[in-house]
């Protein structure tokens, strides 16, 4: 007959064991096709409008950003006496507790960029508060001027510990939440303005998309 010890030992490892099958995420989000993203974003937000000089579109990779995304989407906005604004968003289908959105912090260093300390800002264009998140990344004389936020289910978290909360959250209630980065940046030494600007487009974004692209965007609660 096994001792008392022995007995807790056992009960502990088979609740740990039901605990861990009533937790595992069920629920995957189903992977978007690069012609569903592609056709939720606007061409022309505001003032700008796409154009196909894509070769000014500074986008830092690795193996792990492959990882993370079904779905990269880079495009290059631009409008008279404005700074050209070059639009990246990054999905994913479905978010665990081994994966993350890669955020700018992390694949900017990575690249070699010098960066300055992250300010949260409101996230424009929504009805309800949000935060977003901007910065300097320098590299070989050149600066780029990012403002980007994050979507995780129906979350905006502006940094990488809220970002592992709510994907836990989300996998108890035996979910995987899809995973949506957008950020949009401009070649400039100029803060303020550039900030303003950035301000602006995302305003534009968000207020000119269709109904699909406010679900891939922000999900269907955040509007």
């Amino acid at each position: 007959m096994p001792d008392r010890r022995q007995f807790l030992t056992g009960s502990a490892l088979i609740a740990a064991s039901g605990a861990a099958f009533i937790f595992q995420p069920r629920k995957d989000q189903t992977a978007l096709s690069r012609s569903a993203i592609d056709g939720s974003v606007p061409r022309k937000i505001g003032f700008y409008r796409q154009t196909d000089a894509r070769s000014l579109i500074s986008v830092p990779e690795n193996e792990l950003s492959r990882k993370l995304y079904d779905q990269v989407l880079t495009r290059l906005y631009m409008a008279d006496g404005l700074f050209p604004i070059m639009l990246v968003i990054a999905y994913s289908g479905a978010q665990d507790g081994d994966l993350s959105i890669h955020r700018p912090e992390i694949c900017y260093a990575s690249a070699g960029y010098a960066l300055s300390p992250t300010q949260i800002l409101p996230l424009s264009g929504l009805e309800r508060p949000e935060a977003a998140c901007f910065l300097s990344a320098t590299r070989w004389g050149k600066t780029e001027k990012i403002y980007y936020w994050s979507r995780i289910g129906d979350a905006f978290p502006t940094n990488m510990r809220d970002e592992k909360l709510d994907i836990l959250r989300a996998n108890m209630k035996g979910e995987k939440p899809a995973g949506i980065l957008v950020r949009m940046s401009v070649l400039s030494t100029e803060s303020l303005e550039a900030q303003r600007q950035l301000i602006l487009f995302n305003r534009a974004l968000l207020s000119n998309l269709p109904t699909t692209g406010k679900a891939l965007l922000l999900g269907m609660n955040a509007a």
